[in-house]
């Protein structure tokens, strides 16, 4: 629902349509054969053939909130002079009327957290049918978009004439929205001795300090979460492996910081797919705080002699992780300008991931780092076998749909190793004959016992990619193979799936899916500390 910030606003809405909230200035709209353009302060809203409305100030000049109305039905005069005109107009609205009402100013433009562009759409918004707080009538629907255009909010409500708009309603409705405009003042100068910093494909606007250093490239490989900013008094080498605390991760730029230097490192939990926050607790990520007040007392000792800080906050409704790294002898100055630095942070809010196809599906993993998600129901294992103890070729994962012999009948994260190096008991004793196993496994680099390993790429392995193969035959010569080789950083993989007699397609693609969803880890496969540079 509404972050605290849109519920302040629409307060403000409210204001506009119900009680004034203080004296009106009332501007009618300039008559013409066809449209007319309504504004005032810069807000603006062509009305097409058939609508109506009008725009008001509310407050003095110079602390102003412009109110602007209109609608598919007319504004009776008196309606328009009432404090409580715009509510009454609202709760008469027949089945096919569209009243739309926005409100913009420049006091609150920080806390909207949400930049939007033009031109407005319902897009940009969320749909209340019914029983929502406020409901004008039980018969009034709405859409409300909230958020700031350059230094100014604005907070726009489309109200229906019934719970459940056609989509004739609904194009009524953008195409007037889609005219909307709000004229903004150029924001604040830089300050002297300050840039400016804009990464659009992060969604975040920064200013920083002329001798601090953005990084060039992410500090460390992880991409969940993921790196939107870094930035030093000191250049930042970046590149470091894995994820974990900043003390391992980045370890390499945390030795380079000078005694009274300073870093701030910005991550997002942000996945490639699927709901932003399906496994994340919002408690845990508590609203951004209005100011960072930083003193020498906040500071924690770790990572040698570097102190930190470390905080979760959630913007424009996305999920952060702050870390700061400070030398031992940093400065009161030092945590004055950080605090100013991340005062002047802003957030765009962004596109929700695409969905996630194994959402819902359980995720199992290797010691060295590889993953899959066996279909939910089914009984799978991941081996945590010790790389540098355990010969290839070697199984990695299982997942089947019935129990099978020597295997966990049910799910398993993960177990000293798994049977193999393929599951020959399992074949041997009595496979079901609507049996499906899903197995993976890494070669050896001698000798394999699939065939065809060609490049893995981002996918692999898809549907297209196995092929009929012939193993173990003699313990079960009714079960069917299907056999995808790949390799990746000099490491082959094999990904079988074995189908008896009767298995049903559903649980062979089921197979086929999960099998598409594995991942597999270059790094630590011989030893620990393996993972080849990039």
């Amino acid at each position: 629902m509404a972050s605290l910030s849109a519920r302040i606003l629409a307060l403000l809405v409210l204001c506009a349509v119900a009680a004034g909230c203080g004296a009106a200035e009332r501007h009618a709209a300039d008559a013409g054969p066809e449209t007319r353009r309504l504004g005032l302060d810069g807000l603006s809203i062509e009305l097409p053939v058939g609508w109506d409305g009008f725009v008001k100030r509310l407050g003095p000049r110079g602390d102003e909130t412009t109110a602007l109305h209109a609608s598919n039905i007319p504004w009776p005069e008196p309606l328009r002079n009432l404090d409580a005109g715009s509510l009454r107009q609202i709760q008469r609205l027949p089945r096919d009327g569209v009243l739309i009402s926005a409100v913009a100013g420049t006091r609150g433009a920080e806390s909207a957290a949400r930049s939007l562009a033009p031109p407005i759409g319902l897009a940009d918004g969320y749909f209340l049918d019914d029983s929502y707080e406020g409901q004008p009538a039980p018969h009034v629907s709405t859409q409300l978009i909230v958020g700031r255009v350059g230094d100014r909010f604005l907070n726009v409500q489309v109200f229906f004439g019934r719970n459940d708009p056609d989509e004739a309603m609904r194009a009524e409705a953008n195409a007037v929205l889609r005219t909307l405009a709000l004229r903004t003042e150029p924001g604040a100068p830089t300050p002297a001795g300050w840039r400016k910093h804009h990464a659009p494909e992060l969604g975040l606007s920064a200013t920083v300090p002329d001798d601090w250093q953005l990084a060039d490239k992410p500090l460390t490989n992880v991409s969940y979460p993921r790196e939107v900013l870094a930035l030093a008094t000191y250049p930042l080498e970046g590149g470091g492996k894995g994820g974990g605390s900043p003390c391992v991760a980045i370890k390499r730029d945390l030795e380079a910081l000078p005694q009274d230097g300073a870093l701030i490192w910005l991550l997002e939990y942000r996945p490639s797919r699927g709901d932003v926050w399906a496994d994340l607790p919002r408690s845990r990520f508590p609203p951004r705080p209005d100011t960072y007040t930083l003193s020498r007392e906040d500071l924690q000792p770790g990572c040698n002699a570097v102190l930190g800080f470390n905080t979760t906050f959630r913007d424009a409704d996305r999920p952060f992780q702050l870390w700061l790294m400070f030398g031992e002898k940093v400065s009161d100055a030092r945590l004055a300008e950080v605090g100013q630095i991340l005062r002047a942070l802003r957030f765009d809010g962004l596109p929700a991931p695409p969905p996630d196809p194994y959402a819902g599906w359980p995720l199992i993993t290797t010691n060295p780092g590889d993953s899959l998600r066996p279909p939910p129901g089914w009984a799978a294992a991941a081996a945590m076998f010790r790389p540098d103890k355990t010969p290839r070729p070697r199984p990695l994962f299982f997942a089947s749909n019935r129990a099978l012999f020597g295997l966990p009948p049910k799910l398993v994260p993960h177990m000293d190793e798994l049977p193999g190096p393929m599951p020959s008991a399992a074949l041997a004793n009595e496979f079901p004959k609507d049996g499906v196993l899903l197995w993976i496994l890494e070669e050896s680099d001698r000798s394999q016992i699939g065939t065809r390993f060609g490049a893995i790429e981002r996918g692999w392995p898809r549907p297209a990619d196995f092929r009929p193969a012939h193993v173990l035959t003699k313990p079960a010569p009714e079960v069917r193979w299907l056999h995808a080789g790949g390799e990746w950083r000099g490491y082959r993989f094999s990904a079988w799936v074995a189908s008896g007699p009767e298995a049903s397609n559903k649980d062979q693609e089921l197979a086929l899916k999960s099998a598409g969803s594995l991942a597999v880890s270059g790094c630590w496969r011989d030893v620990i500390d393996d993972c080849p540079d990039e």
